[in-house]
């Protein structure tokens, strides 16, 4: 167990004021990536600032659009989409206070932006399961059904576990086995 400082005996250990302010701190996360307000005044209070310095440099970053939690939630949507579900992304949107972003974002971006979540399943599932498909489907001595379900049932629990929806993960199975069966 991690001992915790005793600072009255070494007041060098004692957690002292961050040098740059609240705001140049918003900043530099800021300018790495998209953050959530919520995000933020995590790492803000983690930094040792104060609550009513997180709160000024916060809605300054907000008044002067350097920080939105729907362009937050837009950046999470296309870094997460290719390989995690609807399910899994509004998850972690909860988590920082944004459930329901999603689906409100969804409804006013164009659709060529954000592919469907059937798709994207997919599109996971040919990336990850082609090969192996192709090496039961090519088999001299026919398909091996047994080697057939142990693949779908592993394909279907990797999709699970990312968040895909149970009839977007069936579509995409079906539409991957028909599309290697029409290859063959």
């Amino acid at each position: 167990m991690k001992r915790q400082p005793d600072t009255k005996r070494e007041p060098h250990l004692a957690r002292s004021k961050p040098r740059v302010s609240a705001k140049a701190k918003v900043i530099q996360y800021l300018s790495r990536r998209e953050h959530a307000t919520e995000e933020l005044k995590q790492k803000l209070s983690g930094a040792g600032y104060e609550p009513e310095e997180i709160t000024i440099a916060l809605e300054w970053a907000k008044s002067h659009s350097f920080q939105c939690d729907e362009r937050f939630a837009v950046s999470l949507h296309r870094r997460r989409a290719p390989t995690y579900g609807d399910r899994a992304i509004e998850s972690e949107l909860g988590q920082l206070g944004l459930k329901g972003v999603l689906q409100n974002l969804a409804e006013d971006t164009p659709s060529e932006e954000m592919l469907p979540e059937s798709e994207r399943a997919f599109l996971w599932a040919q990336r990850r399961y082609t090969s192996q498909l192709l090496a039961i489907y090519s088999a001299e001595e026919g398909i091996d059904k047994a080697e057939l379900f142990k693949l779908k049932a592993k394909a279907w629990q990797a999709l699970t576990r990312r968040g895909f929806e149970i009839r977007n993960i069936d579509a995409a199975w079906k539409r991957l086995t028909v599309e290697l069966n029409s290859e063959q």
